[in-house]
């Protein structure tokens, strides 16, 4: 499996781009999730006046690749379609930019509970256009299973992919989030498989303290990290987690990333842990 680092991890540290890839390469990852955030500051930075050196040759002198465009589209149903063609236009010309793939986003900005079948139907339309908008450019849509979206648990996460049907949109699987939706991350793994593109690994203390990763709290510079914990101190046992990846047919078959997601202190120290705990286990399995 091929590791990554978020450059979001890093989002309230004064760190060049520089000095993030020497420190990913450094500890064996494979290659950087770019926080669209962070992506439009480089590339406005370049444009308006110059660079002291070009990102993506930091990142082939490295060995690593950017795996990922993560960002934020919004379709909410009260914005025309043109708008969100702009949005997306503007985000796969990014992704151009950084020569990556895949572009993750999330399946809307309400809970699939207080959706009516007819706001359903709307919201599959607009992930379709957007989904055929990424195909004529060669990218990927992955949907991000989250708590208030229509891919908030498991149940709805399966009937978003079933009904949307397209090939150029599949899903970032973050164990996490359908945890604490009541799924057990290894049933997730096997069901939602056949659409997965791409994980997210992250760990709490326990169950209570899950809303820490709700967004005013985690974009906040003062918010509370007290629950967010290493990959190996959380509630979420990811050992047979990862030992089940190993096993899956698609697995092997695919080129697929799993990125650390990591949003408490100690970044660098956390992040050389857990990527060296997730290199332990694997490392002792045989494939098959």
């Amino acid at each position: 499996m091929k590791i990554a680092l978020c450059t979001i991890s890093f989002r309230h540290q004064l760190i060049s781009f520089e000095e993030l890839i020497a420190f990913a390469a450094s500890q064996g990852f494979n290659g950087i999730e770019l926080w669209g955030t962070h992506a439009r500051s480089m590339l406005e930075t370049i444009e308006r006046a110059g660079y002291s050196e070009d990102p993506r040759a930091l990142l082939k002198q490295s060995g690593m690749a950017v795996s990922m465009l993560s960002d934020y589209l919004n379709i909410a149903l009260d914005i025309p379609l043109s708008q969100i063609e702009e949005q997306t236009e503007r985000v796969i010309a990014l992704a151009d930019w950084f020569g990556v793939s895949r572009i993750r986003t999330f399946a809307g900005e309400r809970a699939s509970f207080g959706v009516t079948e007819r706001e359903w139907t709307q919201y599959i339309e607009r992930l379709q256009f957007v989904g055929d908008l990424c195909a004529a450019k060669g990218k990927r849509l992955l949907l991000e299973t989250h708590p208030g979206t229509l891919a908030d648990y498991l149940g709805s996460t399966l009937r978003l992919m079933k009904e949307l049907k397209h090939p150029s949109i599949g899903l970032n699987l973050d164990f996490f989030h359908l945890w604490e939706s009541g799924t057990d991350p290894l049933i997730s793994l096997e069901r939602l498989d056949p659409w997965v593109d791409y994980y997210h690994l992250k760990n709490i203390s326990s169950l209570q303290h899950a809303k820490l990763f709700e967004p005013h709290n985690v974009y906040s510079p003062s918010g509370d990290r007290r629950g967010m914990v290493p990959l190996t101190e959380g509630a979420i046992d990811y050992r047979p987690v990862l030992e089940q990846m190993k096993r899956l047919a698609s697995f092997k078959q695919a080129e697929r990333y799993a990125s650390l997601e990591w949003f408490g202190g100690n970044t660098k120290d956390v992040l050389t842990r857990d990527i060296g705990y997730i290199r332990k286990v694997q490392s002792a399995l045989p494939i098959g």
